[in-house]
């Protein structure tokens, strides 16, 4: 909530001092500025865009192998029916009770 609010402070006082320069230049002065400020920020825009697309795709599990140490290992159940009064066995509607 904090980051939004600089922002939207940064931003309001970027658009005064530009509102500014462009009346304090004239209108073909300002035109120039402004097209350079649009072709910047363009650029800006581009180079943040392939920044963030970089930084996401390292990031992505996909593209990352996992170590040897930390790889997840198969586990298979264990299942000790040794003291077992009942086993439920198959389609699960049927119970077979041993009592030996």
């Amino acid at each position: 909530m904090r980051m939004r609010r600089v922002a939207l402070f940064a931003t309001g006082v970027i658009l005064i001092a530009l509102s500014a320069i462009f009346i304090a230049a004239g209108l073909e002065k300002a035109d120039q500025v402004a097209s350079t400020v649009g072709a910047l920020a363009g650029v800006a825009g581009c180079g943040f865009s392939v920044w963030a697309w970089l930084s996401e795709s390292a990031r992505s599990p996909s593209t990352r192998t996992p170590s040897s140490d930390t790889a997840p290992t198969a586990v298979r159940p264990q299942v000790d029916a040794a003291r077992a009064q009942g086993i439920q066995i198959g389609d699960g509607n049927t119970q077979h009770n041993r009592f030996e």
